[in-house]
């Protein structure tokens, strides 16, 4: 079984309002994963643990092997047997949630769901839906959720050299100082040795910021 697209599934009918068949749906999913554990569990036990779990299963069953049992056989077996500690012992699981996991009430709600006009809320749906991701993260059998990528500002900025083209003088590392503090009696004098940013009009009106009132400096 696909858990993740169980999962989806019971998620998309709760969002269209179908509560009953979500609950339905979720015990399905519930009895399954019991079953399954159940028959992974059988394989890693010394025969003489795995025949007596045996004789509890053919008690409850009666003439029914496991896989006809409903879920509330399959938990009653688990109960029975104790097998949530032989699943952590065998399996190599830490089960803290299945180990206070009671499935009363999970049968109950499905048992209602399955009545003609059952009334099941949003809140009893998402609850089965809850403890079901819980307890399938817990066995493995769903993947963990992928970590999030940052979407803080900080992360998503690029540096300002991909964004911008720095001025030519820059990229030649030969930015001097009276670029931004221009010596005015030097470029009056028309000095050689001032800025020629600041010598020539063209240059000057070239800039990256333009201010509106010098625009006419270039024709006088």
């Amino acid at each position: 079984m696909d858990y993740d697209k169980q999962l989806r599934d019971i998620d998309n009918l709760i969002a269209e309002g179908m509560y009953p068949q979500a609950v339905r749906t979720a015990g399905s999913v519930l009895e399954h994963l019991y079953k399954e554990l159940y028959r992974d569990l059988l394989g890693k036990m010394p025969p003489g643990e795995r025949d007596a779990v045996s004789k509890q299963e053919q008690r409850i069953g009666k003439d029914r092997g496991i896989n006809d049992f409903t879920l509330g056989m399959v938990a009653g077996l688990y109960r029975e047997a104790n097998l949530v500690p032989k699943l952590e012992q065998h399996l190599d699981h830490k089960l803290p949630f299945m180990r206070s996991f009671n499935p009363g009430h999970f049968i109950d709600l499905r048992n209602r769901a399955t009545h003609a006009n059952a009334e099941i809320s949003v809140e009893e749906a998402q609850l089965l839906l809850g403890q079901l991701r819980v307890l399938l993260k817990e066995v493995g059998k769903v993947a963990p959720p992928r970590p999030k990528e940052p979407t803080s500002t900080a992360m998503m900025l690029k540096p300002w050299t991909q964004v911008v083209q720095p001025h030519e003088d820059i990229q030649r590392g030969e930015l001097a100082m009276d670029t931004y503090a221009a010596d005015l009696w030097a470029v009056y004098r028309k000095d050689p040795d001032s800025a020629g940013v600041y010598r020539d009009a063209n240059a000057f009106l070239m800039r990256p910021i333009r201010r509106k009132p010098c625009m006419h400096c270039s024709t006088t």
